[in-house]
């Protein structure tokens, strides 16, 4: 592991330059450890796919001794890696038509039927490897390479809170209406992201989240049932 300095009060911890899935369990194990290691001037760490940023209170603390911290803590994680539980997350997902306009042109472009792009698209869990550009946008890794895509040339203004969203071959879901030039293949009515709530985001680094395609009739019951309060998300532990 590398330790790059970032500005006074900040480490970028890198573990290299792949996208893996096995980096991103050391990366998530070091950042748990440290949430939990009351280590003097740490403030908070963010995962990305290949390190980890720790921020830190220079006022109380130097890079060295924080780097000798979050060392120390690497040698102890070695006994417990990648032990910490992993959660799936299922998400209804309502795929094509006009929440997912840009399903039928990219099957058409690779030569599937919408149902089976669909089926693929929804069969497997996706590791969350980072949260960004948005608050609480998912980065998902494991994607296919059958319906892997290229972004839009030209972002478009205005894509809606819940898209789902394929650009190369990575998916993920926009938790706020922004611009984007992801290709939108289906829209979740879950809320990924509620400042009013103790836990604003509904992901974290190091879950997983299994899609399920859904009727639009289906979509518009569990977007009732959200506002109802009579809808919970269904979560699992993986052995």
């Amino acid at each position: 592991m590398e330790f790059i300095p970032s500005g006074e009060s900040a480490v970028f911890c890198s573990f290299g330059n792949s996208i893996d899935e096995t980096i991103s369990e050391s990366i998530i194990d070091l950042h748990l450890a440290l949430r939990a290691s009351g280590i003097k001037g740490y403030i908070e760490s963010v995962p990305s796919y290949t390190g980890l940023m720790v921020y830190f209170n220079n006022a109380s603390t130097t890079l060295a001794e924080i780097r000798g911290k979050i060392s120390g803590h690497l040698h102890k994680l070695q006994e417990n890696l990648h032990r910490n539980e992993k959660t799936v997350i299922y998400v209804p997902v309502s795929y094509g038509g006009a929440y997912g306009p840009d399903l039928e042109y990219i099957a058409k472009e690779k030569g599937l039927p919408e149902e089976e792009f669909i089926r693929i698209h929804s069969e497997k869990p996706y590791r969350i490897y980072m949260l960004g550009f948005t608050p609480g946008f998912p980065y998902l890794g494991g994607m296919d390479k059958r319906i892997a895509f290229p972004r839009k040339e030209t972002p478009v203004l205005k894509i809606k809170a819940g898209s789902v969203g394929i650009a190369g071959d990575q998916t993920g879901i926009y938790p706020l209406e922004s611009p984007g030039g992801w290709q939108i293949i289906g829209k979740t009515p879950l809320s990924l992201f509620d400042f009013s709530q103790k836990e604003p985001f509904l992901f974290r680094a190091g879950s997983y989240i299994k899609f399920e395609a859904v009727s639009l009739d289906e979509y518009f019951n569990i977007a009732e049932d959200l506002r109802s309060g009579h809808y919970s998300v269904r979560k699992e532990i993986l052995e």
